[in-house]
């Protein structure tokens, strides 16, 4: 017997079980409360086909995205207003971890490392705005500031290693032109 096939028989007989208990009134559920466990079950899924060698990289992005949508939903279910109005920040979060996980196992990790930031830190600020700590327009003109400082950064560390391979270039013209002679 597989694992695919042990989950699933094992799943099936919760279900079963919990749907005679709910039918002689011992316990009050509605199953179709848990409608989200599908999403985040395709999710899992998704990620451990990638461990095992099926399918690409997109799975790597897929997995976290359901994972996230479906706990959102599922929480949505019983506790309506405690999320009320974070799908988007908790899609972008789980966008962000996606982007993340491609950069750690070597999918364009620089590009995936930065899309994951940059997602991650917007997601962040909505999750920040919702919770009303801050007035999102600061928050705006401080990334504006931050992203500023930071590609300055950039140029001047870029400026010094252009120095510096000049500098090696130099030389090694000098060592040839010395070993000419």
């Amino acid at each position: 017997m597989t694992h695919k096939n042990r989950f699933l028989g094992i799943l099936l007989i919760l279900t079963g079980g919990l749907l005679i208990l709910n039918h002689y009134n011992l316990v009050h559920i509605n199953i179709w409360d848990f409608w989200p466990l599908v999403l985040i079950y395709i999710g899992i899924r998704a990620e451990n086909d990638y461990f095992q060698g099926i399918g690409g990289s997109s799975k790597l992005m897929t997995a976290p995205i359901m994972v996230f949508i479906g706990t959102y939903f599922l929480m949505h279910q019983f506790l309506p207003n405690f999320l009320e109005d974070l799908f988007f920040p908790v899609l972008l979060l789980g966008i962000s971890i996606g982007a993340f996980q491609k950069a750690y196992f070597g999918y364009n990790r620089k590009q995936n490392y930065r899309t994951g930031v940059i997602i991650g830190v917007i997601s962040a600020l909505l999750f920040i705005e919702h919770l009303s700590i801050f007035d999102l327009d600061l928050l705006v003109y401080a990334a504006f500031i931050l992203i500023g400082l930071f590609l300055l950064r950039r140029t001047h560390y870029d400026f010094e290693l252009d120095v510096e391979e000049e500098e090696e270039e130099e030389e090694e013209s000098e060592e040839r032109y010395y070993t000419k002679q």
